[in-house]
């Protein structure tokens, strides 16, 4: 049986139903042979919880008997079959009225579209090849603990704030005019944090990293990764004018391909941050491939 999550945009709508049910019900039991807009309500809530397979056609037949009951015996009650008062403050509580972002989070047990939305999300990054119905179950779990360990967040299974803000940073793309070795060409972009993008694989391998690194105590951050054409005149002017530093030519930086990144908290050649990428970087496809810029490191994969 689920838990039916209520996005903000529909709290008001699912509230009214709920409120038709509780007025029949204060009235007098709901029971097989009735039919109308409280019969079809509660059919509604019981199709969402998982225990009712027909269309809520407002009709108390055996099939929507047969679903009340299923609830009575999951909620310890009498198996009545009938909707009496506290069966229907058990119908209620199979809503759970949410705000966006997974306050309160997401477990095993509920169902919901901002879950299919993160099993898509999921689905696209590799880390499950399940059917995004919106159910939470224990292989949904497997598959948020799996994608947690592998960005370094709590491993909990559960889809937390923080789970959901990795997701959307992963699976945000936009598409620009990069330049490899002289000759525009689009490319699609992601976020890494602190403003700046990399090709959506590079950005995929340099989280993943920053997240091993974060484990080892190195904490690294972005600070110069994709550069538009404008980004990079700019630069190489100020190279050449001697107030910058080394900069290549504009359409022949691999910033502008999306697949450098400086890379903050590094410090210099022989630090305990430069030593974690020397040994760990290629395990993410980086290499430290410019002479005397121990903060730029390329993706090569």
């Amino acid at each position: 049986m689920y838990t039916r999550r209520v996005l903000p945009d529909a709290h008001a709508r699912v509230r009214r139903a709920l409120e038709q049910l509780k007025t029949r019900v204060a009235d007098a039991p709901l029971v097989q042979g009735d039919h109308g807009g409280a019969v079809k309500v509660l059919e509604a809530n019981l199709k969402s919880a998982g225990v009712f397979k027909g269309t809520a056609d407002g009709v108390f037949d055996a099939k929507t008997k047969r679903a009340v009951q299923a609830l009575q015996r999951q909620d310890h009650q009498s198996v009545t079959g009938e909707v009496n008062w506290k069966t229907y403050l058990a119908v209620r509580d199979l809503n759970l009225f949410v705000r966006k972002g997974f306050k309160p989070r997401a477990e095993e047990g509920q169902r919901g579209s901002d879950i299919g939305r993160a099993e898509k999300q999921l689905r696209s990054l590799g880390f499950s090849r399940l059917k995004a119905d919106g159910l939470y179950t224990h292989n949904t779990t497997l598959a948020v603990k799996k994608f947690q360990r592998a960005y370094g967040l709590e491993q909990s299974g559960d889809l937390t704030p923080g789970t959901a803000e990795k997701l959307e940073q992963l699976t945000t793309k936009k598409r620009t005019l990069g330049y490899i070795n002289g000759r525009a060409q689009h490319i699609t972009v992601s976020p890494v944090g602190d403003g700046e993008y990399l090709r959506t694989d590079a950005a995929r391998a340099f989280l993943k990293m920053q997240a091993s690194a974060k484990k080892a105590g190195v904490s690294l951050s972005a600070t110069s990764g994709f550069r538009t054409m404008a980004e990079q005149k700019y630069l190489y002017q100020l190279y050449l004018s001697g107030r910058g530093n080394l900069a290549a030519r504009p359409g022949y930086s691999n910033h502008q391909g999306g697949i450098a990144m400086d890379v903050g908290g590094v410090g210099n050649y022989g630090t305990r941050a430069y030593n974690w990428l020397s040994h760990n970087a290629k395990r993410f496809g980086f290499v430290n491939d410019v002479q005397g810029e121990y903060w730029h490191w390329t993706y090569k994969r």
